[in-house]
């Protein structure tokens, strides 16, 4: 049961098979993942725990400590011959590879598989997941059991979900079945898990470039040592826009939860806590919506003023303001027309700074600022509160200000 490939490395080699060679034979020059990354992970995982509340009763299959495949499949074995019908997080290796499936329903000789994901979609990226899984289960169901599997579904978060109340799991989730797209898939999984396994057994670095497969399914974790070797495409040199004499500078701190802490709010909804700006002159406004949290109306008030009284309004991300923006308008029932970013005065800022990996790196997120706002929500010591306050409001000023020092001294 000794496994060459597993589900994740299956997929970085769909992405990239020079990033499946470093993950391999140089996994130590892997790039640090950031918090933002890591809070993902940990999102997914609580997303599948939460699902197995859809199959009460099961039994959890994995082991603690650290294990191999070949221990963490027989464990599963182990259970399924003690006659368990729910299982969490079975194992099972076939052709060297080994998965991980998140809910498997056993009804005699025929089995029932679940995989969870955190999205509110199924992407292309999911449905090559499941090929992989449905390959290995029913392979290995069919050799060691002599059964087969008789539905593959994704479950995934209803995104027209809306916190009524007592939370419902029943209608936060959806299940879409895929066996028939995984049974299409069988040749074209079983030829790309050859193609990956050809790469470890040659030990030898394919010629491949950085491009926009290094950002596309996921960021790639090996970009920096791609970079720092080469191995890119030259870049254009960098030419900073003119920026205007008179400029806004617009920050927006906000929570996206998979799971509505708050009423009538729906799943990865924008819910500002803080608004801020800083212009050109050092006139600083900021707004904290803390003790309204899940009311948006004070919030798209004040962007709202901002576009209609500045000349120039400079966020980190247009599409992400636009698209807090607009969710902002329909919350409130606005009857406008939709912002339209082509219609207005605003501009990112990475068009004014040569690199935003030259920003310090507490300001690629709000990672800092988000922990201080968690705190909050859970702090009943009123003292405790005004200093997580002071954290955030302190936080998000010397945000702006930095970006605009960078900007500044770009613009010299």
């Amino acid at each position: 049961m000794k496994h060459v490939l597993s589900k994740s490395t299956y997929i970085r080699s769909l992405q990239c098979l020079k990033s499946l060679y470093l993950y391999k034979f140089n996994y130590q020059q892997r790039d640090v993942l950031s918090k933002e990354q890591l809070q993902k992970f940990q999102r997914g995982h609580d997303i599948g725990s939460l699902a197995h509340q859809l199959f009460p009763g099961g039994v959890d299959a994995s082991l603690k400590s650290n294990f191999k495949s070949k221990q963490a499949a027989m464990h599963t074995y182990d259970l399924i011959n003690e006659g368990h019908k729910i299982i969490y997080e079975a194992s099972f290796v076939y052709n060297e590879v080994w998965v991980i499936v998140d809910i498997l329903v056993i009804d005699g000789f025929e089995w029932k598989v679940y995989e969870v994901k955190s999205s509110t979609e199924v992407s292309e990226t999911f449905l090559h997941d499941a090929a992989l899984q449905y390959y290995v289960i029913s392979n290995a169901a069919s050799e060691v059991f002599k059964a087969r599997v008789i539905d593959f579904s994704i479950i995934h978060i209803n995104k027209f979900y809306r916190k009524k109340g007592a939370f419902n799991i029943k209608d936060f989730f959806i299940t879409k079945p895929v066996i028939e797209n995984c049974r299409r898939m069988t040749d074209y999984v079983k030829t790309k898990i050859e193609k990956a396994k050809e790469v470890m057994v040659e030990k030898k670095m394919p010629p491949i470039l950085v491009g926009d497969h290094c950002e596309i399914p996921y960021p790639c974790d090996f970009r920096g040592y791609c970079s720092v070797n080469n191995l890119s495409k030259p870049k254009p040199q960098f030419q900073p826009a003119a920026l205007p004499s008179e400029f806004t500078l617009l920050e927006i701190l906000s929570t996206r939860n998979a799971v509505p802490a708050f009423e009538n709010n729906f799943p990865y909804q924008y819910i500002p806590y803080a608004v801020a700006t800083l212009d050109n002159r050092g006139a600083y406004n900021c707004m904290l919506l803390l003790n309204e949290m899940g009311k948006t109306n004070k919030a798209y008030d004040f962007l709202m003023s901002v576009i209609k009284e500045s000349k120039t309004i400079v966020v980190a991300n247009e599409n992400n303001f636009e698209k807090l923006a607009n969710e902002l308008r329909l919350e409130n029932d606005v009857k406008s027309e939709a912002f339209n970013l082509q219609q207005t005065n605003v501009i990112a800022w990475k068009d004014f700074i040569k690199s935003e990996r030259e920003i310090p790196g507490k300001l690629k997120n709000d990672i800092d600022a988000e922990e201080n706002f968690v705190a909050y929500l859970n702090c009943t010591d009123i003292f405790l509160q005004h200093e997580l306050e002071s954290n955030i409001e302190n936080y998000i000023k010397q945000k702006l200000e930095t970006i605009k020092n960078e900007i500044q001294s770009q613009k010299d």
